[in-house]
């Protein structure tokens, strides 16, 4: 026999004592009912149909969680697992209240055998559906921004980040992203169809990737049909209103973004070649770091850190400017004088898939590096006192 969980709550109310007159209500059809205040959401499932010794008898059968809910069970719909709460005996009816409230507009399957009930009837079993009116919620979400900013991307790119301004359904951009090239055509086969989970932790950003095949060199998408965007070309990324939100609502409109394509980036990442510019002692102001191009909006914000002299983290705020090339550091304190050190994840990309110290793009003739990579490198500069 299955054990149903121990949170089951079960009650029984005395329908009429021995002795106090009248039979209760005539047995009749078996009807389903959402009861209670929908606005509130304390509603109930209620069926009523059942004569005055049904309910009696439902009544001294004081039956267990198991038995319930074989005879009345509730469900989210597309769910066989009964959701729990509490179940009662009243003078017309049964009821069903859940220990949470049912969620507005969502389909609940309810199924009652009259054929378990203590004295079975010979009946059909009634299965159903109910719900709670849905909220009357009007589209607000909308895109932000489509990183990278430029308006001028390498023809190598290998991702871009679409930013919402709320959370979104965890569905991906497949049907809701397009590439339109100058003459009005969308383009085919340029986006990677993953089922991966591509969204940032709370669901406001969702990164689209173009087909590698298509980007690296020699491989056979890229030898068939090349690059999904070329140099000197001029394209426009859609997206559809209809992708919905975490709310189950559509976008409040769609998004087009123009972007003019250059030429690819096919560098490794050189820290070394990065400006840095220090901040002075006892002042809250600003670091910044500029690189000769954008690199990947995402992974500026955890693959860069700054360490002080006596080699622990400080605390602040990153941020990006100017199209990516720019890193901005924010103290929570003020600068403490003496040498400090950036220290760089090596996983750290640009946009095209370059990393530091490699390139996504071997050059002809250039031989693997064999020895290992470090997992971080440094950059030290100095916070001056300017006493």
């Amino acid at each position: 026999m299955r054990q149903w969980p121990a949170r089951w709550i079960i009650a029984s109310l005395a329908l009429c004592a021995p002795g106090c007159g009248g039979s209760g209500p005539q047995a009749g059809a078996i009807a389903v009912t959402l009861a209670g205040r929908p606005e509130s959401n304390q509603s109930a499932v209620r069926v009523s149909g059942l004569s005055g010794e049904e309910l009696r008898a439902l009544s001294r059968a004081q039956l267990g969680g198991d038995a319930w809910a074989e005879l009345f069970r509730i469900s989210v719909s597309g769910s066989e697992t009964p959701i729990v709460g509490e179940y009662l005996v009243e003078r017309d009816a049964i009821e069903f209240r859940p220990r949470f409230p049912f969620d507005r507009g969502r389909p609940y399957a309810v199924r009652f055998d009259p054929g378990r009930l203590p004295t079975p009837r010979t009946a059909d079993v009634v299965d159903t559906t109910v719900s709670l009116p849905a909220p009357d919620l009007k589209p607000t979400t909308v895109v932000t921004a489509i990183t990278p900013s430029a308006e001028t991307w390498p023809e190598n790119l290998l991702r871009f980040y679409i930013h919402f301004s709320a959370p979104m359904s965890r569905r991906g951009a497949i049907g809701f992203v397009s590439l339109v090239d100058d003459k009005g055509q969308t383009l085919s086969d340029v986006f990677l169809e993953v089922n991966a989970n591509l969204w940032n932790d709370d669901d406001t950003r969702f990164t689209v990737l173009f087909d590698p095949g298509r980007v690296k060199r020699g491989i056979l998408p890229n030898v068939k049909l090349g690059r999904a965007i070329r140099d000197r070309g001029r394209y426009t990324i859609v997206i559809d209103p209809a992708w919905r939100d975490a709310r189950g609502q559509p976008l409040k409109e769609g998004y087009r973004r123009e972007v003019r394509v250059g030429l690819p980036i096919e560098l490794p990442l050189t820290p070394a070649d990065w400006q840095v510019s220090p901040p002075g002692a006892g002042t809250r102001d600003a670091l910044t770091v500029t690189f000769p191009w954008a690199l990947d909006h995402a992974l500026l914000g955890n693959a860069i850190g700054v360490y002080g002299a006596d080699d622990r983290p400080v605390s602040g705020a990153i941020s990006t400017e100017a199209n990516e090339t720019r890193w901005i550091f924010r103290p929570d304190a003020s600068w403490r004088p003496g040498p400090h050190q950036l220290r760089v994840l090596t996983l750290l990309e640009d946009p095209s898939g370059n990393q530091v110290g490699r390139a996504f793009e071997m050059q002809p003739g250039a031989a693997a590096d064999p020895r290992p990579r470090p997992e971080t490198v440094t950059i030290p500069f100095v916070v001056a006192d300017p006493r």
